[in-house]
Order: structure tokens, then C-alpha cells, then sequence
């Protein structure tokens, strides 16, 4: 695991194979395909939304019960403005990737349910090589997900929510 929160949560999970005298901390994953990438990609009119489930972090960052439901709905707006965004700019792809749980994916599923008609310039989809999509976006959005440094890594413009007031 990449840091204790998630190595304690997946414990605490009764998973079974993962126990404590099996599983390590070993810090980030390394960024070396990032930095020693010899081709530079040119960059598409692209924004890749990594999507989050609220829900999922509400519990990793300790949202209490009473901030919960202005939590999910500021998640929900994070995603909906870059989704009225690209409806605006039809010259810019959207690409929201979610995660393959069905949760996470149903999450989304239910925020594009919200529109009576979404452009061909938004694409939703749990596939798909994240170092590509990374390469060829100008712009990498998400919520403390290791993507936003890999964007970083790669000179894009990195968007994150701002939920300042969720911290006590």
C-alpha cells in the first residue's frame, strides 16, 4: 500500500489474505515514466476528470455524519462543472474515468442521469491507460488521487475541489 489510511481501512475490512503481518507501507509509486518520458505527446484540447466517490472519501478523510450530505453534494458539483464546461466548449474532450467498482462507476452513472442531452464530447468510462490519458490532457482534475501529481508530473493544469471547510 501506498500509505497507512488505506493500508489500516483495508484491514480493518476483514479482507481475507490481507492481514498485518503481510501487507507494508511503501510510500507513492514512483513517477519515473513521467520524467523520463523521451517523447513529449502533444497535448489534445482534453480535460480527464478522475472521478471520486464521495462516499468512499468521506470515509478516508473523516467527514462527519453532519458535513456528509454537503460533502456529496459539493463532490457532485465539482463534477458537474466540468461537465457543463465541455457542454459550453464543444472544441474541448471531456473524459471522466472512473474506477471499475461498481459504486464508483454507478456514482457517475447517476450525476449523467441529471442531463437531458450530453454532447459527443464527453465520454464516461472505468478504462483506459492512465499514463495516455495523462499525457495527452491539458488539464487533470480529481481528489487526492495520485493522478493529479503524475498531471503535475506531465505540465498539466491540475483541478482539484476545494473542501476547505470540511477540515475541523
Amino acid at each position: 500500500f501506498y500509505n497507512n489510511a488505506i493500508r489500516k481501512l483495508l484491514l480493518s475490512a476483514s479482507i481475507p489474505g490481507i492481514k498485518e503481518n503481510n501487507t507494508y507501507s511503501v510510500g507513492i509509486p514512483r513517477f519515473d515514466q513521467y520524467f523520463n518520458h523521451s517523447t513529449i505527446l502533444k497535448k489534445d484540447m482534453k480535460i480527464i476528470l478522475f472521478s471520486f466517490n464521495p462516499i468512499t472519501k468521506s470515509i478516508n478523510y473523516g467527514i462527519t455524519d453532519s458535513q456528509l450530505e454537503s460533502f456529496i453534494e459539493k463532490s457532485e458539483d465539482f463534477h458537474k462543472i466540468f461537465i457543463d464546461f465541455a457542454v459550453e466548449h464543444p472544441d474541448w474532450e471531456l473524459v471522466i474515468k472512473t474506477k471499475k467498482a461498481p459504486d464508483d462507476y454507478n456514482y457517475v452513472k447517476n450525476i449523467k442521469a441529471q442531463y437531458t442531452f450530453l454532447p459527443n464530447n464527453i465520454k464516461f468510462t472505468s478504462e483506459g491507460d492512465v499514463f495516455e490519458l495523462v499525457q495527452r490532457s491539458m488539464v487533470v482534475a480529481g481528489f487526492t488521487s495520485t493522478t493529479l501529481l503524475e498531471g503535475y508530473a506531465s505540465s498539466c493544469i491540475v483541478v482539484m475541489p476545494d473542501f476547505q471547510s470540511f477540515i475541523p
